[in-house]
């Protein structure tokens, strides 16, 4: 993925570009069940927490993206959009791709369902192809309308190829891997397999780490002290053992006629 510097460009506070009305909203829900919403956000928030040292890198959900100056029909709002290459900051009101040096989503993201399920594998497929969107991620989190539920396609020579499911992941050139995890999708580093974390999660993995440093230093503690007691009774057999000895030394010397 490509780590080049972030672009420097003033975005537009208004809807308005040149007298060209860019709307910001369509006015439709932000998917059709709450369970897609939340594998959307779940998705969203993950993706901004692995990128969160990455200034170059934007994470949009549910917005409008325009390719086309001067078109404001030639628009889409992918539910989640990751685009390389360009600055995370300021808040964009969308992404107008010629403020930002043209340049291309790297993936994108669908939440199908029974009503984007024909959109999603065909206007949008062709679409996404035609503009040379790197990769392609369809999930369908309630497993209704998509076999496999979760599958991933990929630019080679122009065309969409099919991502290969490997140990029920698909392995994204983000860095990523990604699989299914109920009604949402998590998210794994590639190179070292670490998973990406909630804040919460990662605070609760925090307190069971503490928890197990305690609980061994608890029983190096028992070790130590165990190891001590066993040093003073083997020091005390050792004494007892002396003095058995010097005992019997005395009796030898007695039945030998001697003196001790």
């Amino acid at each position: 993925m490509s780590t080049a510097s972030a672009i420097p460009v003033q975005f537009p506070d208004s809807d308005y570009e040149d007298g060209i009305y860019y709307p910001s909203s369509d006015g439709k829900p932000l998917a059709e069940t709450g369970i897609h919403v939340n594998a959307l956000l779940m998705l969203f928030h993950l993706l901004n927490i692995y990128y969160k040292f990455r200034s170059d890198v934007l994470i949009t959900g549910n917005q409008f993206w325009y390719w086309e100056k001067g078109n404001p029909k030639a628009r889409r709002a992918p539910d989640v959009m990751v685009v390389a290459g360009v600055p995370k900051e300021p808040p964009r009101r969308s992404y107008r791709m010629w403020l930002e040096g043209n340049t291309l989503p790297a993936a994108i993201f669908e939440m199908s369902s029974r009503k984007t399920i024909e959109k999603d594998l065909g206007v949008k497929f062709q679409l996404y192809e035609r503009l040379g969107v790197h990769e392609y991620f369809m999930f369908d989190p309630d497993r209704r309308v998509l076999r496999p539920a979760l599958q991933g396609y990929r630019l080679a020579d122009g065309k969409y190829q099919p991502i290969p499911m490997i140990d029920e992941t698909l392995e994204s050139d983000l860095g990523l891997r990604f699989r299914i995890e109920g009604q949402i999708l998590r998210l794994s580093d590639r190179q070292s397999g670490k998973p990406v974390l909630f804040p919460s999660e990662e605070a609760a993995l925090e307190r069971e780490r503490a928890e197990e440093a305690v609980r061994q230093a608890e029983l190096e503690s028992r070790r130590a002290e165990e190891a001590v007691r066993q040093a003073e009774l083997e020091s005390q057999r050792n004494k007892t053992l002396a003095a058995e000895i010097e005992r019997l030394r005395n009796e030898v010397a007695k039945l030998k006629g001697g003196q001790p």
